[in-house]
């Protein structure tokens, strides 16, 4: 967490932020959240805080990176709130940070197993095709059109059955 004032200066941060972006609480007091933002996020937090500012909404929650102490980029979740005086006047802004590189990591690498199983898939020198529980085609390459002589289109529509040999249906259904 850390407090902040309206025009961005750092007053306050616990220890877990400071473990977070990798820096001192003494590097951080004083300097602005800009300071710390990578350069491409800097406008999603510059939108967020009009929006706080302007009454617009009370609280967000958005996903934007920190520059570490070693120049790293993280990865967070933010939740940012305006704080206002007893007049209403805009005073603070109180943000929750929460480090989400290890889920980013995780749904990099999954991004990266479907394309590679997507390229496989597509590109096999023989006909594949998934199917579902209830007969229907899901999925087939462009190899198994060829053999069968059915557009993409034309195979999704059918179920896989009506595409088997009648004398192999029995031996390959699955119930």
């Amino acid at each position: 967490m850390y407090l902040s004032a309206t025009d961005g200066r750092l007053l306050r941060v616990n220890r877990t932020f400071c473990e977070i972006v990798g820096r001192s609480e003494e590097d951080l007091l004083g300097a602005s959240w800009s300071e710390v933002t990578y350069p491409e996020d800097l406008g999603v937090s510059q939108v967020a805080m009009v929006r706080l500012l302007s009454g617009q909404v009370s609280c967000l929650e958005f996903e934007k990176r920190y520059i570490g102490g070693r120049g790293n980029v993280i990865w967070t979740r933010v939740n940012a709130s305006l704080l206002r005086d007893r007049e209403g006047k805009p005073s603070h802004f109180i943000t929750h940070v929460e480090d989400v590189a290890k889920r980013k990591a995780a749904e990099l690498a999954l991004r990266q197993r479907e394309e590679l199983f997507r390229a496989a898939f597509q590109c096999a020198p023989f006909g594949l095709a998934l199917g579902a529980r209830d007969r229907r085609i899901l999925q087939v390459n462009a190899t198994l059109c060829r053999m069968l002589g059915y557009s993409e289109e034309e195979l999704l529509a059918r179920k896989w059955d009506e595409t088997t040999h009648p004398d192999d249906v029995a031996s390959t259904s699955a119930e």
